[in-house]
């Protein structure tokens, strides 16, 4: 039970998808300036290294941001991505960030991503399952004001974490599959509540 860990999967082309589509959705929710709860409800440890042997083991990396890292159309100038506007810029922008060093090493999960773009009047939920993450984060994030974390079920989370008093969220819900009552708890209603703001 909880064997999964995404140190193994980190960087593969499904991150580079989701974290993308994740950049372009906080952008574009926060063309308003009311505040905003992002709430991830399997938050993984963060932060990924991929000089570790999970990561190597399959190299998953290498056909994801491996394949985008050099992109001409974002090379990096001053810290800057070509003066690129757009989500896969600022994604890259993002993930460059953890690797000032300049090759790839880092990987940054979506806590990384979100915590990065949270304004001051923005909020993040972590929620995460696993011992071991849930160690990472508490060494991330502790003390961060913006930043609450929730040790344990992220479904169960949801309903004590919504509806934000903001009225405006985000919910990132990204399993492994791993529990035999994942889907269940996915298609399973909770309670409903008034709708949020766009």
């Amino acid at each position: 039970m909880l064997s999964y860990r995404h140190g193994f999967h980190a960087g593969n082309p499904a991150d580079v998808f989701k974290h993308t589509v994740l950049v372009a959705l906080v952008r574009a929710m926060q063309q308003k300036q009311k505040g905003i709860v992002f709430l991830d409800t399997h938050a993984g440890p963060a932060l990924y290294d991929l000089s570790r042997p999970e990561a190597l083991k399959n190299r998953e990396f290498d056909k994801g941001i491996g394949r985008i890292w050099n992109l001409p159309a974002y090379a990096c100038e001053n810290g800057r991505d070509n003066g690129r506007d757009d989500a896969v810029g600022e994604y890259l922008a993002l993930v460059r960030a953890c690797n000032r060093q300049g090759p790839l090493h880092q990987y940054p999960g979506s806590p990384m991503l979100l915590r990065a773009r949270l304004r001051r009047q923005d909020r993040l939920v972590l929620c995460e399952l696993h011992p071991a993450e849930q160690k990472a984060l508490v060494a991330r994030f502790d003390g961060d004001r913006q930043v609450t974390l929730v040790a344990g079920d992220g479904y169960r989370a949801l309903a004590a974490q919504l509806p934000p008093a903001s009225g405006r969220g985000l919910v990132l819900i990204d399993p492994s599959f791993e529990l035999r009552s994942e889907i269940d708890d996915i298609t399973s209603p909770f309670p409903r509540h008034s709708a949020w703001g766009a």
